[in-house]
């Protein structure tokens, strides 16, 4: 027999292997900091490390944090950890987001703990351990009670033919419509008046292909003398990114921002969004790029669910020859109406908008916790 919530909040942990500058951070805090707290009684459960901007943003959002060893450095105190954390009926759900069946282990533990309700949460469409991944897939398959993933693409690689459902990557849509006052600022303080600015926003990992941008950048450039480039963003290829810039020989025309806490005014400064990313689970950047009102030029590997309007976004092959990346710049021409595109494409936008999306997600939690007929104690 089904019981029913009775009124109390249903105790959801997410589950995440770090808490960097990244697309699974915010969208796991976009939801946390957006579900109604009357229902929903949010933690989140990360491996170190752990980014102080992030601890920062917890707080704010007044989101229950617990930080457990190093996962890749330390499994031997992160495991142990992690089976006390989820012990003694603390969760009715444990949401477990990654991008592989290498979450494999977390939910088996979670499942030995009790945990009646595991999600398995697909954020992208590929791994850095296929083998592992392969390996542990059948496996996977016995250890979660349902399945989320943040596009299509990225169900069907996670999943495979098992049902899962879409649930967005959703966020504060309104937040990235053009504001000229941040350009100005922005562009003042860069030294970028009087260019047309191709921007890149992302975190600074291999699968964004920075390399390859700096080669686009460069066949672009000597055609068209009015060209810059912005980066901003951070992570692991950082160093490396910048010695290419210090070698670059249109250095004069890069800028390199840094980590952006306020992405919006990024969007808001430059004229058009180029990223020639390998993969994206679902690429939520050339989103808001487009509420910015900007042309987008992205890989032919970025699922179509981005697409809020056809005109506002191209999808190019990643071929040896970056030639006609460049020649797509070129072409481009600032949307003289950025102002208006939220407006227009207000239907489109608002299947990404965080605070539908996350009622959405709390009725889901609800109606999961009461069909595994929980107990409160």
């Amino acid at each position: 027999m089904k019981r029913s919530n009775g009124g109390k909040k249903v105790r959801v942990a997410h589950l995440t292997t770090n808490l960097r500058a990244n697309g699974i951070t915010n969208v796991v805090l976009s939801y946390c900091g957006n579900i109604p707290a009357n229902a929903i009684g949010s933690t989140v459960i990360t491996a170190s490390p752990v980014d102080d901007i992030a601890v920062e943003r917890c707080r704010e959002l007044g989101v229950r944090l617990i930080v457990l060893p190093d996962k890749t450095k330390d499994p031997a105190h992160f495991f142990p950890a992690l089976m006390k954390e989820v012990s003694g009926k603390k969760y009715d759900i444990v949401h477990v987001h990654g991008n592989s069946a290498t979450i494999t282990a977390e939910l088996m533990i979670c499942l030995l703990r009790g945990v009646k309700v595991r999600i398995a949460h697909a954020h992208s469409v590929t791994c850095d351990h296929m083998k592992a991944h392969k390996l542990l897939w059948p496996l996977f398959c016995h250890t979660y009670t349902k399945g989320f993933a943040c596009s299509t693409a990225a169900g069907k690689w996670l999943f495979r033919d098992r049902p899962f459902t879409v649930l967005p990557n959703a966020f504060d849509t309104r937040r990235f419509i053009f504001d000229p006052e941040k350009r100005e600022e922005v562009c003042t303080r860069s030294g970028l008046q009087d260019r047309f600015v191709i921007g890149a926003v992302s975190r600074l990992n291999v699968s964004k292909n920075y390399p390859y941008l700096l080669q686009i950048f460069e066949a672009a450039a000597k055609t068209r003398p009015d060209l810059a480039l912005l980066i901003a963003g951070d992570g692991p290829e950082r160093e490396h990114i910048l010695s290419m810039i210090a070698e670059h020989p249109f250095k004069d025309r890069i800028v390199y921002y840094g980590n952006a806490a306020h992405p919006e005014d990024v969007f808001s400064a430059v004229d058009a969004f180029v990223l020639p990313t390998q993969f994206e689970g679902l690429g939520i950047v050339f989103l808001e790029a487009q509420i910015s009102g900007l042309p987008c030029l992205a890989s032919d590997a970025v699922p179509r669910d981005v697409v809020l309007d056809p005109k506002a976004i191209s999808f190019l092959p990643l071929t040896k020859d970056p030639t006609p990346w460049a020649d797509a710049i070129i072409k481009l021409q600032p949307n003289s109406v950025r102002e208006s595109f939220y407006g227009t494409h207000a239907a489109e936008i608002s299947r990404f908008e965080i605070s539908d999306a996350a009622k959405t997600l709390a009725a889901v939690y609800q109606k999961l916790a009461a069909a595994s007929g929980r107990k409160h104690k």
